[in-house]
C-alpha cells in the first residue's frame, strides 16, 4: 500500500487545484491580493500592475473521511496492477527486507531488557520503524495487502456481483468519479499481487537475515533474546498439536486486526507526523501482544536460522507457524477490517451497491 502526502502549490495567474483519489471537496477558489513588488510570480504577464490576484488552493484537511481512504486505498491497488510482475517482486522484497529489519532492531533494542513491558516497548520501536519505512517507500507488504486488496475487490466490483447474485435488482449509485469507472476490474490479477507478496516478502527476509548474520550484527545478548523469541512462536503450537495450530491461525486474524488498523490509520492521515502516529499505537499494541504477524516472524525465523543454533528448524517454522499465521493474517485483515470498513462506509443503505466506485 502506498502513503500519499498531498503538497499544495500556487501556479503563475492560475488556480491550482489539490486533487487526492478524486476528492477535491477542499479546495478554495477564494482569491488573496498580493504586490507584484513582492512577489511577482503570483502575478500574469497580461495584469502586472503593482497588484495582482491569485487563486490559492487551500490546504487539505488533515485526515480522509472512511470513503475517501476506501477510495485511496482501492486507486491504490487499480495502480499496483499496472505495474509489471517484476516491479510487484521488487516491491514484496524490499518489504520483507524492511520488516526483517525490524525484527533486528526489536532484538538489539530488547536484549538484555528483564521486566515485559520496557521489553515489549523496546522492540515496538523497532517495528514501528519498520512498518512506517514499508508505508512510506511504497513497498508490497502482505499484511497491509490484506487490507488493501480486499478493499480493492468489493469496492471496484465484488460487492455488486454479489448483491447481484443475491436476487437485488436496484441500479448502481451515481457517484463523481466517472473517469475511474471505465476501469476494468481485475480481480484474478489482484489476487496474483497477493501471492506474489507472501513469496516475495519471505525471499526479501531470508535476504536481510543473510545479510545482518554476514554483518556479524548479533552479539551474545542478541543472540540469546533471538532464540528465545523464535522458540516461543513455534513450541507452544507444536505442543498443542491440531488445536495449536487453530489458535495460531486465529492469533494471525488478531495480528492483523492491529497491523491492518496501522495501514488504514497510514492511509487516513495526511501529514508524516499523522501517519507515523497512526501507524505507532497499533504496531505497539501487537508487540506487546506477541501477536503472530508472518511477515515480521519470518524475519525472526531467518535471522535466527541463518545465524546457526537455533532452538528450531526451518520444518519447524513451516510446519508450525508461517502456513496458519499468514492464512491468519489474510482471514484477520479481510474480515476484521476490510469487510466491516466497506459495509459501514462504501454501501449504499438505499440500494445496497457500492457508493465509492
Amino acid at each position: 500500500m502506498e502513503a500519499t502526502i498531498p503538497w499544495g502549490a500556487i501556479e503563475a495567474g492560475s488556480a491550482s487545484l489539490l486533487t487526492d483519489h478524486g476528492d477535491t471537496s477542499y479546495a478554495s477558489s477564494d482569491a488573496s491580493q498580493c504586490s507584484c513588488s513582492s512577489d511577482a510570480s503570483c502575478c500574469s504577464s497580461s495584469n502586472c500592475d503593482g497588484s495582482c490576484s491569485a487563486t490559492v488552493a487551500a490546504k487539505p484537511p488533515m485526515m480522509r473521511t472512511p470513503e475517501q481512504v476506501i477510495r485511496a486505498m482501492a486507486e491504490s491497488i487499480d495502480a499496483s496492477l499496472d505495474e509489471c510482475l517484476w516491479q510487484w517482486i521488487v516491491r514484496g522484497v524490499l518489504a520483507g527486507v524492511l520488516i526483517t529489519t525490524g525484527a533486528f532492531l526489536s532484538t538489539v533494542f530488547s536484549a538484555g531488557v528483564e521486566a515485559h513491558g520496557p521489553q515489549a516497548f523496546m522492540a515496538g520501536l523497532g517495528f514501528v520503524t519498520a512498518v512506517s519505512m514499508v508505508i512510506l517507500s511504497g513497498s508490497l507488504l502482505l499484511s497491509a495487502s490484506s487490507i488493501t486488496i480486499p478493499m480493492y475487490l468489493l469496492a471496484r466490483g465484488g460487492w455488486d456481483a454479489a448483491v447481484a447474485a443475491l436476487g437485488h435488482r436496484c441500479g448502481r449509485v451515481s457517484n463523481a468519479i466517472d473517469n475511474f469507472q471505465t476501469r476494468v476490474f481485475r480481480p484474478k490479477r489482484a489476487v496474483a499481487m497477493w501471492l506474489v507478496s507472501i513469496v516475495a516478502n519471505y525471499l526479501g527476509s531470508l535476504f536481510a537475515g543473510a545479510l545482518f548474520v554476514a554483518g556479524s550484527l548479533l552479539d551474545a545478548h542478541s543472540t540469546a533474546r533471538l532464540d528465545a523469541i523464535v522458540l516461543a512462536k513455534v513450541s507452544p503450537y507444536w505442543a498443542s498439536g491440531a488445536r495449536g495450530w487453530f489458535s495460531l491461525v486465529v492469533w494471525g486474524m488478531i495480528a492483523n486486526l492491529l497491523v491492518g488498523m496501522a495501514a488504514y490509520n497510514a492511509t487516513v492521515a495526511r501529514t508524516l507526523p499523522g501517519i507515523v502516529l497512526g501507524i505507532f499505537l497499533p504496531v505497539m499494541a501487537f508487540v506487546v501482544l506477541g501477536a503472530a504477524h508472518s511477515p515480521t516472524n519470518m524475519g525472526y525465523f531467518a535471522l535466527s536460522l541463518i545465524n546457526g543454533n537455533s532452538p528450531i528448524t526451518w520444518g519447524d517454522t513451516w510446519a508450525w507457524h508461517l502456513p496458519a499465521a499468514i492464512a491468519g493474517n489474510l482471514l484477520g485483515g479481510a474480515l476484521l477490517i476490510g469487510l466491516p470498513i466497506f459495509l459501514a462506509h462504501g454501501v449504499s443503505p438505499t440500494t445496497y451497491r457500492t457508493k465509492i466506485m
